[in-house]
């Protein structure tokens, strides 16, 4: 097998400065800067070689063609051998010793295959690249980007995996990527290289210029097999459609090639900065230079979505129909983003309908077709993406509220803005939101404080007064979005355009930040709750009663769409069932609610509140008796005779009151206990009027 390389750079042999060319870059490698790029004429790595040609590096190309295209190295310095041959190693670092970095992109990498024949896989993803680490390390190159796979996770309930979800890999293929991570922090650890793990999961698309694609004409992926369906005029199925996502479909990763060569260029530019995270205090060393970041798209994409991109991208039909979960499908998996915006300043670009015209254009193209003439016309424009109005009206702790508020900005999905209306008076506070705002912009971040004490109700209505986005949450000062709440709610009332509300899946935590299940939500989830897989939509008489029955809501995690709850508003004579008068009032109206099991809110249940306190002396009671009987009251009128019989007889609410009567006897109220008797036990009565 030939060695010689084909070096059809420019005639400028003068080495190259290792240093950054301006004062103004990041520590990190910078153009014109070399690198070295281990299978290099491959799908990924050709496409990492070509945006860095086009940012200026000069790409160094090692492959042993195994699987890549001779026709990618064209016009590119080019190594045609093994990444363990260790000649052929020095003897590319001594015809360049500039090289700043090595992207490894070779391996092995068909599932099937691996199962199969496990031995080259080891052989050939880890035994081989331990080779190529030690010729790196001897010739002095110690920055490593190793193109991994997010396969090595294991997928959990929802679907999402971040950088922290448990390491579960299913195949001999993930297997060899976890292995080399592993030994990429080992080795990292004990000093001799520094290396960033990029992990992803299913790129497709290819070069925008048509340079370079995938060289596999029939991608395994499912998208292949959409492919190969559309073009043989058959039906496309979809298999398993009561998973619990957005639509009910599976949901998979795929991203746009050129977005994961962006991002290699990234991890680039700014390595050093990345690696140096982990500096042992009062040294110039890091303990452990080596870091894990996902790429992906945030939410995923279900092959329902898939379906109807790929149909957006051909002319004609795609027939697609559903059939049962097969055994052993998955719901699959698809990785958050935050630390890749964090630390790469990274996010994909292309939507998955032009990875999917791209691909279909670059087999044309490979075919020795025309590119793009049998292709649809590009779709319409989308509308502007809909924000999310995060309202937080504020009063209490000033550290759970900054918990609260770091929540936020710790979303996943961008298209959020907070605004904060203060109606306390703790020092320190406006000074800690100006920060924000300079830091993150006024079109994030709002905050004013109130000259006076508005109260609850009063502050809830001034936020509604303040709502500018097409989506509405009024989260609690005290509760915590988990990273993937914003994405999940936005694709719930997407996918459901008729509902007016969304009420997603709450986990409860307790005032240390603990997650617990106390016996209210335990009876809430277990007895009251609607039975949902994935996400329904509920509505008519059978939400009023299921809601009459008991509130299994949670107000804090509720989205609402802006024109709904701004036209109602908030009912200033309540104050303990305000949430729960507010739904029932559209539930009549004939609005309808998305339910989801997918967990992306964290309640804060306090031993003690506003509503507990007034429970213990039974005055929240008289407030819930005048409500649930004026809820009778609108039933009956409307007709819902189940819902009326439901509301007076509320049943939850008096358990809830005859579970108190023990606290309040210890307590010693014995107005407190007697007024708790009479709900708990007596017939439903107004106070001073007749029995209903």
């Amino acid at each position: 097998m030939s060695t010689e390389p084909t070096n059809t750079e420019p005639a400028n042999t003068e080495p190259m400065s290792t240093e950054p060319t301006s004062t103004e870059q990041t520590a990190g490698v910078h153009p014109p800067q070399k690198i070295l790029i281990t299978g290099g004429a491959g799908f990924i790595g050709s496409t990492v070689a070509s945006a860095c040609l086009d940012a200026g590096y000069v790409p160094v190309i090692l492959d042993n063609l195994s699987t890549g295209r001779r026709e990618f190295t064209e016009g590119r310095t080019f190594y045609e051998g093994d990444i363990a041959d260790a000649a052929l190693l020095d003897r590319i670092f001594r015809e360049h010793p500039d090289l700043a970095a090595t992207v490894h992109c070779a391996a092995l990498t068909v599932v099937p295959e691996s199962v199969a024949n496990p031995i080259r896989y080891y052989r050939e993803n880890v035994t081989k690249t331990l080779e190529l680490i030690e010729g790196l390390v001897r010739n002095g190159c110690h920055r490593l980007v190793f193109s991994s796979s997010a396969s090595v996770y294991a997928a959990g309930a929802t679907g999402e995996v971040d950088e922290n979800a448990p390491i579960g890999p299913a195949s001999p293929y993930a297997r060899t990527k976890a292995v080399m991570e592993w030994i990429l922090e080992d080795v990292a650890r004990a000093g001799e290289l520094q290396a960033i793990a990029l992990r992803y999961f299913n790129p497709i698309g290819a070069d925008p210029e048509f340079r370079t694609g995938n060289p596999n004409p029939q991608p395994t992926h499912v998208l292949g097999k959409m492919i190969t369906a559309y073009e043989q005029d058959q039906p496309f199925h979809i298999t398993g459609v009561d998973w619990p996502t957005r639509d009910g479909s599976a949901i998979r990763d795929y991203i746009h090639v050129w977005d994961l060569a962006e991002a290699h260029l990234a991890a680039l530019r700014n390595f050093d900065a990345i690696v140096a995270r982990h500096l042992v205090p009062g040294t110039q060393r890091s303990e452990v230079p080596y870091e894990v970041i996902n790429l992906g798209t945030g939410d995923g994409t279900t092959v329902r979505e898939l379906a109807d991109a790929f149909q957006d991208a051909v002319p004609g039909e795609l027939e697609v129909v559903t059939a049962p979960r097969r055994p052993g499908d998955v719901i699959g998996a698809y990785t958050g983003t935050a630390k890749a915006r964090q630390l790469l300043g990274w996010t994909p670009k292309f939507t998955v309908s032009e990875a999917i015209r791209d691909a279909l254009t670059w087999a044309r193209v490979r075919a020795g077709l025309p590119p793009a003439t049998s292709l649809a016309p590009p779709p319409p424009p989308r509308p502007p993406e809909a924000t999310v109005d995060v309202l937080m009206p504020y009063y209490g702790d000033v550290g759970m509220m900054q918990e609260a508020v770091r929540s936020v900005l710790n979303q996943r999905d961008p298209h959020w803005r907070l605004t904060v209306v203060d109606d306390g008076a703790e020092p320190g506070v406006p000074e800690w939101f100006a920060g924000l705002v300079a830091e993150h912009g006024p079109e994030k971040i709002h905050y004013q404080r109130n000259e006076t004490n508005l109260g609850i109700t009063e502050n809830f209505q001034k936020c509604l007064d303040l709502v500018t986005q097409p989506l509405v949450t009024m989260i609690g000062s005290d509760d915590r979005m988990l990273p993937n709440y914003i994405g999940t709610v936005r694709a719930l009332m997407n996918t459901f355009p008729q509902a007016s509300l969304t009420q997603p899946g709450v986990e409860i935590i307790d005032e240390n930040g603990e997650v617990v299940d106390p016996w209210i939500d335990k009876v809430k989830r277990r007895v009251y709750a609607p039975r949902v897989h994935g996400a329904a939509v509920l509505g008519g008489e059978s939400l009023a009663v299921s809601l009459l029955r008991g509130n299994w809501m949670y107000f804090p995690a509720i989205c609402w769409r802006a024109d709904i709850i701004t036209e109602v508003g908030f009912n200033p004579r309540l104050r303990v069932v305000q949430d729960l008068a507010l739904t029932l009032e559209w539930i009549r109206a004939g609005a309808q609610i998305v339910v989801s099991d997918t967990t992306c809110f964290q309640y804060r249940r306090h031993a003690v509140s506003v509503s507990s306190e007034r429970a213990h002396t039974g005055t929240r009671f008289a407030e819930e008796r005048a409500f649930f009987l004026d809820e009778a009251a609108k039933m009956d009128r409307l007709g819902w005779r189940k819902a009326a019989r439901t509301a007076r007889l509320h049943l939850s609410s008096r358990l809830h009151a005859a579970t108190l009567l023990p606290g309040a006897a210890r307590r010693g109220s014995s107005s407190g206990v007697r007024t708790l008797a009479r709900y708990a036990f007596g017939p439903a009565r107004r106070s001073g009027g007749s029995a209903r």
